[in-house]
């Protein structure tokens, strides 16, 4: 199981979005998945280590994640 955040934006904001996820990711020591599409990201939330199970790091990345879609204009 996992939980999934789909953003839809431009490529060039996509690009600049992958590069704030990874700074939030190394803080919390939990480092997503990422497909960048031309029409926007694909984030598949699991955690590997905990047997790709959700786990409250998933939800607080996710957050991070839909703050960082919210400064952006993200759908």
């Amino acid at each position: 199981m996992n939980i999934r955040a789909v953003l839809g934006v431009d490529y060039d904001t996509g690009i600049e979005m992958v590069g704030e996820i990874g700074k939030v990711a190394i803080e919390l020591e939990h480092r997503p998945d990422i497909d960048i599409r031309w029409t926007g990201l694909r984030i598949p939330m699991t955690t590997h280590t905990a047997g790709d199970v959700i786990t409250e790091l998933d939800f607080l990345l996710i957050d991070r994640i839909d703050e960082i879609a919210r400064s952006h204009g993200a759908r």
